[in-house]
C-alpha cells in the first residue's frame, strides 16, 4: 500500500467516525448549519458582517472579497472539481455502499436522515457501517467542498480586515460548515481541508497581492505622520482632463505665493509642466472615456498607479489634491 492508498483509507476513516455519530442534535445542528456555506446565503452574512466590521469601507472590501470569493470558489468548484470528479461518500467505490436505504427518520423541520449500508470488504474501515445522508443524496464532485472553500474564504477575508486581536474567531463558524459537509454524508474530511486550503489560502493571496489597490490589509487612518521638518511643502498632484490641468497650475501658482519653495510631483498636463512640476505621468495617459477604452487601456492605467502608490509611500507628500478622476484618486486616497 503506497502513501497515497494510506492517506485515503484514513481519509475514509475518519469520515465514517464523524458521519456515524447518532445524536438528533448533532444532526439537527450540522444539517441547518451546512447551509450556511451556501452561497446566497453567504454573500447576505458577508454583508451583514462588512457594514459591522469595517462600514466606512464597505464598497471596497465587499468588491474585494466578493472578487476573491468568485475566484477561489471558481477554482474549487469548477477546475478541480471537474478534474479530479472523486465520487461523493455514498458513491465511493471503496466504502461499497448499497444502493437502496436501509432506513429513514427526521429531524426538528421534517429534514430526512437516511442510512445506506456498508458492503463489508477489505478496504471497510471497521468503523463504518453505514453512510448517513442529511438532505439530498449526491454521487459526484466531492473533491473539494465547495461549501468550506466558500466559507473559509469569506472568514479569510474578514480575518484580512479585521483589527482586533480575536479576529482569528472568524474561522470557528467556517470550521462548522466544514465539519457539517462530513456528517450530513456529503464530502470526505480530505475534501474539507483542501477547500479551506483553497478558500481561505487563496483569499489570502489574492487580498495581498491586490493590497495597493484597496489598502484593506492597513490601518483606516493609516500610518501616524512623521513629525514636521524644515522640509519644503510638497504636494502630490492628480489632474484628468486639460480643464483639470488649467485648475491645478492655478492652485499650485497660488501655493508658491504663500509658499515659494512649495514642490508638487504627480500627473499632470501642459500648464503644470510650465509650474515646475516633476511629471510621473502626462494626464493625457489617463484621459480615457469609456468602457471599452478603459480595458484597451487597462495596464498603462496599473502601470501608472502602481508609480504613484510607491512615490506615495516613499515621499510621504504633505496633501494629496486629486482634481477629476474620481474612481482612479479614490482607490489612490
Amino acid at each position: 500500500m503506497n502513501v497515497f492508498e494510506t492517506i485515503l483509507r484514513y481519509d475514509r476513516d475518519l469520515f465514517c467516525r464523524i458521519n456515524g455519530v447518532e445524536s438528533p442534535i448533532w444532526d439537527t445542528f450540522f444539517g441547518y448549519a451546512t447551509h450556511f456555506g451556501d452561497t446566497l446565503v453567504i454573500l447576505i452574512l458577508l454583508v451583514v458582517f462588512l457594514t459591522r466590521v469595517d462600514r466606512s469601507r464597505f464598497p471596497v472590501n465587499f468588491v474585494a472579497i466578493g472578487l476573491s470569493l468568485l475566484v477561489t470558489a471558481g477554482i474549487a468548484n469548477r477546475i478541480v472539481k471537474e478534474t479530479f470528479d472523486r465520487p461523493r461518500p455514498p458513491a465511493d467505490t471503496y466504502l461499497q455502499v448499497e444502493r437502496d436505504a436501509t432506513r429513514t427518520r427526521t429531524v426538528i423541520g421534517d429534514m430526512p436522515v437516511t442510512y445506506f449500508a456498508v458492503k463489508e470488504g477489505p478496504d471497510t474501515p471497521a468503523s463504518c457501517r453505514h453512510v448517513k445522508v442529511i438532505g439530498r443524496r449526491m454521487s459526484r464532485h466531492s473533491f473539494p467542498s465547495g461549501h468550506t472553500a466558500t466559507a473559509f474564504a469569506i472568514a479569510m477575508g474578514l480575518f484580512y480586515i479585521g483589527r482586533r486581536r480575536r479576529r482569528w474567531l472568524w474561522f470557528l463558524p467556517a470550521l462548522v460548515i466544514g465539519v457539517s459537509r462530513i456528517a450530513v454524508g456529503v464530502h470526505f474530511p480530505l475534501d474539507v481541508l483542501f477547500g479551506a486550503l483553497v478558500g481561505g489560502g487563496g483569499t489570502y493571496i489574492l487580498l495581498r497581492e491586490t493590497e495597493i489597490f484597496h489598502s484593506l490589509g492597513s490601518p483606516p487612518n493609516g500610518r501616524p505622520l512623521p513629525p514636521k521638518t524644515d522640509r519644503p511643502l510638497t504636494l502630490m498632484m492628480i489632474t484628468g482632463e486639460a480643464s483639470a490641468d488649467v485648475y491645478g497650475a492655478r492652485i499650485l501658482e497660488e501655493v508658491r505665493r504663500e509658499r515659494p519653495d512649495a514642490r508638487a510631483f504627480g500627473v499632470g498636463g501642459e500648464r503644470l509642466a510650465k509650474t515646475n512640476f516633476e511629471e510621473i505621468a502626462d494626464a493625457h495617459e489617463l484621459s480615457i472615456v469609456g468602457f471599452t477604452a478603459v480595458i484597451a487601456r487597462l495596464r498603462t492605467i496599473v502601470r501608472i498607479y502602481k508609480a504613484l502608490h510607491r512615490r506615495l509611500r516613499e515621499e510621504r507628500p504633505d496633501a494629496l489634491l486629486c482634481i477629476d478622476l474620481p474612481d482612479f484618486n479614490l482607490m489612490l486616497a
